[in-house]
């Protein structure tokens, strides 16, 4: 008999042993409700739960005691969050649901006794949904960066308690422009662009905020860059900022046609032998050098064109500032323009330089020097006579002769034909000038004339008649060329056949070494103008 009550204590004494230390589940199920109560003899309870992926892992509890901990860990027994959840009476629960991000693995949430006096039962549920993230983890440095390959579809990634950034390495084979579209789901992310040969930021922990996961933040950066590896950078804003976000880098090559490193004086570029080149500005290359050099004295004019904030300069051959420009409020498909004018002595040295005015002023750009380039169009009927101010014209795009064997020198110039040319000498606005009311003018010299009009140039035969198709006369190309470039004579010359209307202008031409007249006494002022004349007469207005 004393035997049997010694083995009944013993067995009872193991079950209440076993009933006070805490209750585990080997394996919890995602939405499955799960009871339990919290007393002297159970003062905990652990549900174990595996995440197959990155993804929000959501807890509801209901608690029908005065006070309760909850506590969610890793596999490591890392705590990810704690929390008390407090006022639960036995017939009115109190309910609280928690939400934490977190990467693949495997948690375990934890249900305690808050303290001795709190007694009574809980529920609890735990529920996951899938980031649905498409990087390839562990992304944590550049070591382990993940690998893109230009073009790419958008990265989804996803920013958690136990992953606070994600590295993205990408090649830039070509200099360009390089995009990169940032959809942020948080509520703020901070984004760096690093490059791989010398660690610098080109973006430091650029912030994107106000993302929410029904309404993503897009932002966009944008940067040229030259040929290299690079590091795209996404990482927690803070702590308490986690979810989700897709990245895309987009590349657009620069097309740029100068040999790089030209980054000074020395190891300048020799300006190319067509006359123009396409250069780049990027994050890392600040500054281009061109070397001219020519063999008779030549007055260049240097066409600098650039959408961004630009400072051309020229030096000499001692890298002294001999003249400057600056682009700026241009568009990409629609650069501002600006020239430099100079005359260089033969055989020596100069140097155009190009950089960005501002540390972010990048983008392409492109010089030409119509002067330096090879002209390829070989009239018949230009002697050597004509021949530098054909060529003079035909290098500034201001004609291209009657045909490709034919310039026509001693044809006349209608009125429609020289104020074209013109135009195109003076580099005026031809697009939105004011409209002249002329109504004979044919569509190809509507914005000359116009233009020309509107500076005070040329006038008409009457207020709605130009006389396009009308030859010009010496005589009217004189006071035309005196208003154009501003000129002004001694009143020196000798011809007989100027009236007082043409003095000052023929006088003006005479003084200017523009003409001389077609003879001792005689300037011709009722002869009809030939395109040839006026190519000579442009020339040496543009070229003095």
């Amino acid at each position: 008999m004393k035997r049997n009550f010694a083995v009944f204590f013993a067995l009872l004494f193991m079950v209440v042993l076993f009933q006070a230390g805490p209750v585990s589940a080997a394996q919890n199920e995602f939405g499955q409700a799960y009871s339990g109560t919290l007393a002297d003899t159970n003062t905990e309870d652990r549900y174990t739960y595996t995440l197959t992926h990155s993804g929000t892992f959501t807890i509801d509890l209901q608690s029908y005691l005065g006070a309760v901990s909850i506590e969610v860990v890793d596999e490591n027994n890392k705590e990810v969050f704690s929390h008390s959840v407090r006022g639960g009476k036995p017939d009115n629960p109190a309910k609280e649901n928690y939400a934490v991000d977190l990467e693949e693995g495997s948690y375990t949430v934890i249900v305690e006794r808050y303290s001795s006096s709190y007694n009574g039962s809980y529920r609890v549920t735990a529920d996951f949904v899938s980031s649905q993230a498409n990087e390839m983890e562990p992304n944590n440095g550049t070591e382990a960066a993940q690998k893109i390959t230009l073009p790419h579809e958008p990265v989804t990634g996803f920013l958690s308690w136990n992953d606070a950034e994600d590295y993205y390495e990408f090649d830039v084979k070509q200099a360009g422009k390089v995009t990169i579209q940032l959809d942020s789901y948080l509520e703020a992310v901070s984004f760096s662009l690093i490059n791989h040969t010398t660690d610098q930021r080109v973006w430091d922990n650029a912030s994107v905020r106000e993302g929410k996961p029904e309404t993503p933040k897009k932002e966009f950066f944008t940067v040229y860059l030259e040929p290299g590896k690079y590091y795209a950078k996404v990482s927690k804003y803070s702590s308490s900022y986690t979810g989700k976000y897709k990245l895309k880098v987009s590349h657009t090559a620069a097309g740029n046609t100068e040999t790089e490193g030209n980054n000074g004086t020395v190891t300048a570029q020799p300006f190319p032998s067509t006359g123009t080149v396409k250069g780049l500005i990027s994050w890392n290359d600040r500054a281009d050098y061109y070397k001219l050099r020519v063999k008779s004295p030549t007055k260049v004019n240097i066409k600098a064109s650039a959408f961004f904030y630009s400072e051309v300069l020229l030096l000499d051959e001692n890298g002294k500032q001999l003249d400057r420009v600056t682009t700026y409020n241009g568009e990409e498909d629609n650069p501002h323009t600006q020239i430099i004018t100079y005359s260089l002595t033969p055989n020596k040295d100069y140097f155009v330089s190009v950089g960005g005015y501002y540390s972010n002023s990048q983008g392409v750009y492109t010089l030409d020097i119509p002067e330096l380039k090879p002209v390829t169009v070989q009239f018949k009927d230009v002697s050597s006579a004509y021949r530098p101010a054909v060529d003079y014209l035909v290098r500034h795009q201001i004609t291209n002769g009657l045909s490709k064997t034919e310039f026509g020198v001693s044809k006349n110039i209608s009125r429609a034909d020289a104020a074209v040319w013109l135009a195109k000498a003076l580099n005026l606005n031809t697009e939105t000038a004011r409209d002249s009311g002329f109504a004979d003018v044919p569509a190809r010299a509507v914005g000359a004339v116009n233009a020309l009009k509107e500076e005070g140039i040329v006038g008409g035969k009457t207020d709605t008649r130009f006389g396009a198709y009308d030859s010009l006369t010496r005589g009217e190309i004189a006071i035309i060329l005196q208003r154009a470039y501003q000129l002004s004579g001694n009143g020196s010359s000798s011809f007989t056949d100027v009236s007082d209307r043409y003095r000052d202008a023929v006088d003006a031409l005479v003084a200017n070494k523009v003409t001389n007249g077609i003879s001792a006494r005689s300037f011709g002022v009722s002869q009809k103008l030939t395109r040839g004349q006026l190519a000579i007469f442009l020339y040496r207005l543009s070229t003095k």
